[in-house]
């Protein structure tokens, strides 16, 4: 399948069944496509989950795969940088669950900063520290005092939507890549049937939609220019279903 080759919905279906088709009956695979290329005329894709589609995939086009290491600093920078401009927590926990975050340590700190935000309480880094330690037994240590001391005042200045958007796109590529090697390995089960195999994508795209509306708004847009099915199908480090192009 070409990067900018747009293809209909219904031609997907097919190119899937002829992916996974050889376990099956041709005439099994044949019903079940026809079964769901008329659900999928019955119900096209909205032009504006499109436009999140597209922004999303252009977003994750022009960001390298980032190593473990940066995923946890761009962690550790958002939560320190909350710590200072509590005004931001709310809008950054609107989509950033705590267990999304990789860092254990810094994920118990992130937990604290929920629950302050939640009780109307204050937030400082002290009051932090002092909500991550009440709260050890259920969710762990935070990191070492001196530690968040030092990443709070490094960020202090910086801007929380920015490295917001940091840690939106290292979530949004995983997202992506843990959905393309999901999509691989069901579209390579002789067990699954086409309908269960394009509601799994369906199910996939949805989470990315989601993600991609409340973390990175600014990149949904209207431009029409680029395809969005490709996208299901294209991440790093994981191959392209034969047949599907």
């Amino acid at each position: 399948m070409a990067a900018d080759e747009e293809v209909p919905l219904p031609v997907a279906v097919e190119r899937v069944g002829q992916t996974i088709g050889a376990p099956f009956e041709q005439r099994q695979i044949e019903e079940g496509v026809a079964r769901v290329a008329g659900q999928c005329r019955a119900q096209p894709v909205e032009v504006g989950v499109r436009d999140v589609l597209r922004g999303a995939d252009r977003y994750l086009n022009a960001h390298g795969d980032p190593d473990p290491e940066t995923v946890r600093g761009h962690e550790q920078d958002l939560i320190a940088a909350l710590i200072s401009h509590p005004h931001a927590v709310a809008a950054v926990t609107a989509w950033l669950d705590p267990d999304m975050v990789t860092d254990r340590a810094w994920r118990a700190t992130y937990h604290a900063i929920a629950d302050l935000a939640a009780a109307r309480e204050r937030i400082d880094e002290v009051t932090v520290a002092w909500r991550t330690h009440q709260l050890t037994r259920v969710n762990g240590p935070g990191p070492d005092p001196r530690d968040l001391h030092a990443v709070v005042d490094a960020v202090s200045a910086h801007d929380p939507a920015w490295i917001a958007r940091l840690v939106a796109g290292d979530q949004l590529r995983a997202l992506a890549d843990r959905a393309s090697s999901c999509l691989v390995a069901n579209a390579a089960n002789p067990g699954l049937s086409i309908p269960d195999l394009l509601d799994s994508a369906r199910a996939h795209t949805a989470a990315l939609v989601d993600l991609a509306q409340n973390a990175l708004p600014e990149h949904a847009t209207t431009d029409v220019a680029e395809p969005v099915l490709p996208m299901l199908f294209r991440s790093p480090g994981v191959p392209v279903a034969q047949g599907a192009g």
